[in-house]
């Protein structure tokens, strides 16, 4: 598989999610983690 992360600027914010190796410069191990993350994004808790 072609990693989409590879075509991205060096300072674009990439984010991997899972547990396969890829050129993103940031990762999360699950869909949860994302929730939590963009729930902190919008000035949520977590």
């Amino acid at each position: 598989m072609r990693d989409v992360f590879a075509a991205l600027p060096e300072l674009a914010y990439s984010i991997g999610v899972g547990a396969c190796p890829s050129k993103a410069r940031f990762y999360l191990l699950s869909p949860h983690e994302v929730r939590r993350l963009l729930r902190v994004l919008v000035g949520g808790q977590l």
